[in-house]
């Protein structure tokens, strides 16, 4: 047995020799692809790349019929799942319960920032949209803990414009309605039935 070593996974090497893989290993509860990362923590699985001129560790699933990577606490039952089915997808599975993102700012403690209700109301820096007014609550924007201010931008190029279109429910008439900055005019539009009603 060649390059023998504790936790090493042995392979077959030339001839009637075996090999012990040094970047292969498994310690009965870790198995480590590509050697030890150095990252804290314990983890079932650690794939990790050397490449100098590609430094990314890389995993690849993948099936003929799509390929999907699934997250489960066993004892809550809260599951996320990530599918490559045609589309790229993102599931929360757990009936009722959001999906939250987080982020990390310089200096500060990771912080849910995004969350989409089971119902499909978006929440920016608020974790109950569906709380306010419900001829409103589709998206709700909060001011960010730094900040006192909310708002939303719609930045567009100086040849474009930015708006707001109303729709009617069966997406026949996309907009019955705007509230439209032209750019290289600069002027805003009140827009109802396809016209502008108001120029500013």
């Amino acid at each position: 047995l060649s390059n023998n070593a504790d936790n090493r996974v042995i392979t077959g090497g030339s001839g009637t020799n075996l090999n012990g893989e040094a970047n292969l290993t498994y310690d009965g509860t870790t198995l480590k692809i590509g050697g030890d990362s150095g990252v804290t923590g314990t983890w079932g699985l650690e794939v990790y790349n050397t490449d100098t001129s590609n430094n990314l560790g890389k995993a690849v699933f993948a099936g003929n019929q799509g390929a999907e990577i699934k997250l489960q606490d066993t004892v809550s039952g809260e599951t996320v799942r990530i599918a490559a089915n045609g589309q790229a997808s993102f599931y929360s599975e757990k009936a009722g319960d959001p999906m939250v993102f987080y982020t990390k700012p310089s200096g500060g403690s990771n912080t849910s920032r995004l969350y989409i209700d089971s119902d499909g109301k978006i929440g920016v820096n608020l974790s109950n949209p569906g709380d306010y007014n419900s001829a409103a609550n589709n998206l709700v924007v909060h001011s960010s803990p730094s900040v006192n201010d909310a708002g939303i931008t719609i930045r567009s190029n100086y040849a474009g414009s930015g708006g707001l279109y109303f729709a009617d429910g069966t997406g026949k008439s996309r907009d019955k309605a705007y509230i439209d900055y032209g750019q290289s005019k600069d002027t805003m539009y009140l827009g109802l039935n396809r016209g502008s009603k108001l120029q500013i």
